[in-house]
């Protein structure tokens, strides 16, 4: 578990799931002033691309996190291998909690880190549901 110290009027407590996958992503908590983040599932496995002789496995952890007002910015270390191979992924979400208080919505930058010089970043849209699943397909 990683503590942020800032205090924040937004509630952000709970536990955070992305739009299509049933599982919860982010729980969040909270003691005192101090916040304090987990990942649900740290340790994964994919087969990008349908490789299912070379699955990855991942291990993710939160390397930063900040609540400040009613913003949440967190930073995710996806240690990838695969075939003797390691390979760094980091995403960094910068997200706001929605009006309702049901959503943060923002960015995340992910910066791939090949084993090689090759360093690419990208940016896409970010939004977390503090609901469940049946509510969430409904949105």
């Amino acid at each position: 578990m990683f503590a942020a110290t800032s205090a924040s009027a937004a509630d952000v407590v709970g536990k955070w799931y992305g739009k299509l996958d049933s599982e919860p992503f982010i729980t969040i908590d909270k003691a005192g002033p101090a916040y304090s983040a987990s990942l649900d599932y740290p340790d994964i496995t994919a087969t990008p691309g349908g490789m299912r002789d070379w699955p990855q496995s991942i291990h993710r952890e939160i390397v930063s996190f900040e609540v400040a007002g009613n913003t949440v910015n967190f930073s995710i270390r996806n240690l990838i291998s695969r075939g003797g191979d390691t390979n760094y992924l980091r995403d960094d979400y910068k997200l706001t909690l929605s009006e309702d208080g049901g959503e943060l919505i923002g960015s995340k930058t992910s910066t791939f880190v090949h084993d090689s010089p090759d360093v690419r970043a990208t940016v896409t849209p970010v939004t977390l549901f503090l609901t469940d699943f049946a509510t969430r397909s409904q949105r």
